[in-house]
């Protein structure tokens, strides 16, 4: 397995102002290169790179949306050194679910599997998942055109954060339709847990879906304290 490690560089200016450029041109690069045959992808980072946390999603989101089923991974960056959340790259951490012992192999799979989520290890405590029937966080359901579906978000912790706000973000994929090929997303949000949102699913498309945990600290949402973001969760036609 490989990783695709802070994709916009590691120095830490000031966000660029051309970073939503930036941003769809690396994607198109990783696209034409097939993301250098890398399975991991650096996204959780406040700044890197001169490029925001908003558009290391977008980069990550570009790559899904076109079928590529990178896992996307926090990181701070720190090598050895004591983490803190007021560097400029943030601190981000990665919780991964593994069956039986916990052992590198067993750490691996998890990964491999994308069943791992990322966040802020001052914010974050407990599980995050999502559920569509028996699938989880990382696997594939498959459900038949137009008929509906309920994604579950499992965040057991957010019963006592009532200053959690979560994003819910579902993606077209490979569309055939223009206006949601290019990282048009629908966006859900909820303020109250229990969270689940009920879905028709698309005739001519697949999807994914992948949520994101902020604290409701700051009117602009990319300004807000991130908590955890999720992997994806993929739905695709049953043929």
């Amino acid at each position: 397995v490989a990783s695709l490690n802070h994709p916009f560089g590691a120095f830490n200016d000031d966000p660029d102002p051309n970073q939503e450029q930036r941003t769809r041109d690396l994607a198109t690069d990783l696209l034409a290169n097939n993301v250098d045959n890398c399975q991991w992808l650096e996204v959780g980072y406040v700044l890197r790179g001169a490029v925001d946390l908003e558009h290391h999603l977008m980069l990550w989101d570009y790559l899904l949306t076109n079928d590529k089923p990178i896992i996307g991974l926090g990181n701070n960056d720190f090598h050895g050194q004591i983490w803190s959340w007021d560097k400029p790259a943030g601190a981000f951490g990665n919780w991964v679910y593994y069956d039986g012992d916990l052992t590198q192999d067993s750490l691996l799979a998890g990964l491999r599997a994308g069943r791992v989520f990322l966040g802020n290890p001052w914010q974050m405590a407990g599980s995050f998942d999502l559920r569509v029937g028996q699938t989880s966080m990382g696997g594939t359901a498959y459900v038949l055109p137009v008929r509906t579906f309920t994604l579950e978000i499992d965040l057991p912790e957010w019963i006592n954060h009532p200053d959690w706000i979560v994003t819910l973000r579902g993606f077209a994929i490979n569309s055939p339709d223009p206006q949601t090929a290019d990282l048009v997303s629908r966006s859900y949000t909820f303020s109250t847990p229990p969270a689940s949102k009920r879905f028709v699913m698309p005739r001519n498309y697949d999807l994914y879906l992948r949520a994101e945990v902020m604290l409701n600290d700051n009117e602009s949402y990319w300004l807000r304290t991130p908590v955890a973001f999720s992997n994806p969760l993929w739905v695709r036609r049953r043929v």
